[in-house]
């Protein structure tokens, strides 16, 4: 990586959380400089309003000016966020933007922005800000300002009886959680694992939207390989017969071979889903249970012997309906008028299904 990311830092573990992999993948590319894009370059630019507005109010304005519009919202939250929280300047310990950040395992990160004072009751208050695109409602269980909070309690020797707070400030709004350094033990531990697969030999490379993100994607044999299968799959939805007839004949007998196990294992996945909506233990958005009837006998032991009576007086063998057959299959063999009076409606299996309508 640059001298700018660590290839274990805090931007880079929810990627190696998804792919243990992309860690190694990427050892080989370490020393190219970082490839600017669109998006890096409107960051860098929201980063450095960002800091230099918490330096110098009066200059805010004119920072705004030189933003595109639509990254304008963002940059003043994030200075209306840190207003909020320190009004007075006597009592910050410390303040940053962009601030490199010493983390766990000498590896090191750059915080988008922190602040440290000590609140009205005299805790230490350690506030990590980030400025990134995630909803309300992620910040506590976001890796990256995680570790950053990590580092900082470290550094700062924040511990029991303090104040910890994470920040993602977003163009959604900020999501805010506050915990004691005590309370940290877990998420330190999740970072730990992460690094810990990521370094283990031969990592498991897991191909995804994360891609996107990685160095090594364009010479990744994994991505490739999904890639062709993803590509195979598309020709034969869209073209069944005629991308079986474009195989070779053993290829034929695999490829028909595999999707009937994957119809099987699909239909199987789909039963025991319904089962836990049906249960109460799942809840999928726009799918509903819907109550069912069926039609069965009143009682079994009375339809059994008018039902052999029947048999024998239209001459049917008695073993076509011993044991005592369904009410369906009876209506169809005897006629329904025949065993109306035998059956009754009784509740069914309730079905899952799909609100009409719904999004």
């Amino acid at each position: 990586m640059s001298a700018g990311h660590h290839p274990l830092g805090s931007s880079t573990l929810a990627r190696r959380a998804a792919c243990p992999g992309s860690y190694a993948a990427e050892i080989p590319f370490a020393d190219l400089p970082d490839e600017e894009t669109d998006d890096t370059r409107a960051g860098n630019a929201r980063h450095a309003a960002a800091r230099a507005g918490l330096e110098d109010q009066s200059r805010r304005l004119a920072l705004l000016a030189d933003l595109p519009t639509d990254d304008r919202p963002i940059v003043e939250a994030w200075w209306r966020y840190w207003d909020g929280k320190v009004t007075d300047a006597a009592k910050i310990l410390a303040a940053g933007a962009e601030t490199r950040v010493a983390l766990s395992g000498d590896r090191f990160g750059t915080c988008d922005g922190w602040m440290l004072w000590r609140d009205h009751q005299g805790r230490t208050v350690l506030t990590v800000a980030d400025l990134k695109g995630q909803p309300p409602g992620r910040a506590r269980y976001n890796l990256q300002a995680a570790d950053y909070a990590a580092g900082l309690c470290d550094a700062h020797k924040i511990g029991h009886g303090a104040r910890v707070e994470l920040a993602i400030i977003s163009r959604a709004g900020i999501d805010e959680h506050a915990f004691d350094p005590d309370e940290f033990t877990g998420r330190v531990r999740e970072i730990e694992s992460v690094i810990t697969a990521a370094k283990a030999d031969n990592a498991e490379r897991r191909p995804g939207d994360h891609c996107g993100h990685c160095r090594a994607a364009d010479t990744c044999d994994a991505r490739r390989a999904v890639a062709a299968r993803t590509a195979g799959l598309l020709a034969c939805l869209s073209d069944p017969v005629g991308f079986l007839s474009s195989l070779a004949p053993d290829q034929r007998t695999a490829t028909l071979d595999s999707l009937m196990l994957a119809t099987d294992r699909l239909s199987e996945a789909v039963d025991a889903i319904k089962a836990k909506i049906r249960d109460g233990a799942l809840d999928v958005p726009c799918y509903r249970l819907t109550q069912t009837t069926r039609q069965d006998w009143r009682n079994a032991t009375e339809a059994r012997v008018s039902i052999l009576m029947l048999a024998q007086s239209k001459g049917i063998d008695a073993e076509e309906v011993t044991p005592l057959i369904s009410a369906s299959k009876a209506a169809q063999i005897f006629g329904k008028q025949s065993v109306e009076a035998l059956t009754e409606r009784k509740p069914g299996t309730p079905s899952v299904r799909r609100s009409k309508g719904a999004a």
